[in-house]
């Protein structure tokens, strides 16, 4: 590809993708995790970007997938199954991307693939006075590949 500022025929580098939404929602025991990112591909001498592609996240968590649940009694998960069902919030971190690139060889194609991590936090403080407040935590990741040839060029 040219670069429009180098003026010559340069290789690409991946760029640092750009998050642009990473939301969750609850629906009875399961939670979707939903991600956005623009990631472009950058001329390796000057860094202008030459190429770039949405890509789009998705992933399903059952609330028994997260680290203490077993360690609940039946009561416990009960209750924050209760509290999850009366609509509150359920926290998503972001944990970053990371971009893997492969082939590109002779008769391979060149793929691209952007692995999204993330930790969903539920912090539960029960009402009876005798139990203890819960907090259990998910981490996760998603994935999103696409051709390098799928890539739009931006200029």
């Amino acid at each position: 590809m040219r670069c429009p500022d180098c003026s010559k025929f340069v290789s690409m580098d991946n760029g640092e993708p750009e998050a642009n939404d990473l939301e969750v929602s609850h629906q009875s025991g399961s939670f979707e995790v939903t991600g956005n990112c623009r990631h472009t591909r950058n001329c390796a001498d000057c860094g202008t970007e030459l190429k770039q592609c949405d890509h789009d996240f998705s992933d399903q968590v059952e609330l028994s997938s997260f680290e203490g649940w077993d360690a609940l009694t039946s009561e416990q998960q009960t209750s924050v199954q209760s509290w999850l069902d009366g609509g509150n919030e359920v926290e998503v971190q972001d944990g970053g991307i990371e971009v893997e690139e492969s082939g590109g060889g002779r008769y391979k194609k060149n793929m691209i693939q952007l692995a999204w991590n993330y930790s969903l936090e539920i912090e539960f403080e029960p009402e009876a006075q005798e139990m203890a407040p819960i907090k259990l935590v998910y981490n996760g990741s998603m994935t999103s590949e696409a051709a390098a040839s799928n890539y739009e060029e931006c200029c």
